[in-house]
């Protein structure tokens, strides 16, 4: 193998996971992966310094500021349950996919043995869903937005069973 070959071939290994086209989901059916939304940026007056910039794309599973369910005033657990499954309702989603909350709020999300939680690639590495994937309950210290989804029956993309955290 000349040293031409092995650049290619190193080219192609970097390279070889950038396509714009995204894998094959349910039977080859192609879903988007790019949203085409950008992060917003944290403002002088939200979040610590330690924040940074805001994580997710505003649309992150269909979320907005102005469509996420304000839940600022509330001090107690904040919980999140899975729903569907059933013959009435047979597509699993989450009853508050999108919510907004203080920092320091303590959130539950139900059913993670039989729908385990995965933090969206958009959310900082300070996602408390990111550091205790297997567990149930978080505090959302930092102000950001935490994107998250069930590994069996949600996209990293923020489609089908997923949802997202606004921490103010």
């Amino acid at each position: 193998m000349t040293l031409r070959s092995v650049s290619a071939l190193a080219a192609t290994l970097t390279l070889g996971g950038c396509s714009n086209t995204p894998p094959p989901v349910d039977g080859g059916d192609l879903v988007s992966h790019d949203t085409g939304l950008t992060p917003r940026d944290v403002g002088p007056d939200m979040g610590s310094p330690d924040s940074g910039p805001r994580t997710c794309a505003e649309g992150y599973a269909g979320c907005t500021v102005a469509t996420a369910m304000d839940l600022t005033g509330r001090t107690d657990t904040i919980v999140i349950s899975v729903l569907g499954g059933t013959t009435t309702d047979p597509i699993y989603h989450y009853d508050t996919p999108c919510i907004r909350v203080r920092a320091h709020a303590t959130i539950s999300i139900t059913n993670t043995t039989l729908h385990p939680l995965a933090s969206a690639s958009c959310s900082s590495p300070d996602s408390p869903i990111t550091r205790t994937p297997t567990a149930s309950t978080f505090v959302f210290d930092l102000p950001n937005d935490y994107g998250y989804f069930c590994r069996n029956h949600g996209l990293d993309n923020g489609t089908r069973m997923a949802g997202m955290i606004i921490v103010e």
